[in-house]
């Protein structure tokens, strides 16, 4: 029989598929937020208005080019030739590096690690993407994972290292909250658009300031999704201290830590040139989301009482 969470095929005495689903009960046992969940609600402040000013600035420059290209088509036909150069090389060394992923990665399916595929079906189910995207691990010394399109087909790839060192524990909610994370890029049009969105260039650090935002929701986005807020923070202190320490941290002293960075030149200037926040920062944001959402629900709750 087929499992209706995964579509993994079971013999007929089966009890428990491998993605976790319970044939006699109906019923998964993966955990978390099965609610659908709107992105525009978690969206961190300052994203969808950054997004709004270099949508604008990048529509400026690419009417301005077309624009200098009629008006002059000798020294315009010349830059829109090198454009288009370079976003072709561009296209084609991403298209190509994909291609090596699709042949040396492993994909995650329905018959391949299901209990994986299973959060990556939910989730993507939950966030309302009408297609869910291809998810392959590769072998990477790296704590890395991204989000990206090529060809109409949207990807999550997932480093193997930092699968591992999510999976350490035996819980796969730190990898799970990994995996909501890349979708949420996905859900929230961050891969679609981030390639126009560089037209924008000619304003000053727009777009690392939209970069960062964006990963601040999708931050929490996985955090929404996976509804649990300890393993979504080691999953994000593992890319800090690594694996061994990640359990021991003590937030508090990272709160203060982070007070402290915040008020020093270096740091900040590090960030603005990055196109994602200062770790710490992200793991206190992290933490101070999932406090406001708990007082909002006790206060809802409290309304209805």
């Amino acid at each position: 029989m087929n499992c209706p969470q995964c579509g993994l095929m079971n013999p007929p005495t089966a009890v428990r598929c491998d993605c976790g689903y319970d044939f006699a009960g109906h019923h998964s046992r993966l955990e978390g937020n099965s609610q659908p969940v709107s992105v525009e609600s978690i969206r961190y402040p300052g994203e969808r208005a950054a997004f709004i000013v270099l949508f604008l600035a990048a529509t400026v420059t690419v009417v301005g080019i077309l624009a200098f290209t009629i008006a002059q088509p000798a020294g315009g036909g010349v830059l829109l030739f090198y454009i288009l150069l370079f976003f072709g090389i561009s296209w084609l060394a991403k298209v190509l590096a994909l291609a090596g992923i699709r042949g040396n990665g492993i994909r995650v399916s329905s018959n391949q690690y299901p209990e994986l595929y299973a959060y990556v079906v939910r989730f993507a189910g939950t966030l309302g993407l009408t297609r869910t995207p291809e998810v392959y691990v590769v072998q990477q010394t790296l704590m890395n994972a991204f989000a990206t399109k090529a060809i109409g087909r949207r990807y999550v790839v997932l480093y193997s290292h930092l699968v591992d060192a999510a999976l350490e524990s035996g819980d796969h909610d730190e990898v799970a909250t990994i995996i909501g994370h890349e979708l949420a890029h996905h859900a929230a049009g961050h891969v679609r658009w981030s390639v126009f969105l560089r037209f924008g260039f000619w304003i000053p650090f727009l777009y690392l300031y939209w970069s960062r935002r964006a990963e601040y929701t999708c931050d929490r986005a996985g955090l929404v999704l996976v509804n649990k807020l300890k393993p979504s923070l080691q999953g994000m202190v593992k890319l800090a201290v690594g694996r061994k320490l990640a359990a021991s941290t003590n937030m508090s002293a990272l709160r203060q830590q982070r007070e402290t960075v915040s008020r020093e030149f270096g740091p900040t200037l590090v960030e603005i040139l990055s196109t994602h926040p200062l770790t710490i920062k992200r793991l206190t944001q992290m933490e101070d989301f999932a406090r406001g959402r708990v007082a909002e629900s006790y206060s809802q709750a409290g309304a209805r009482g």
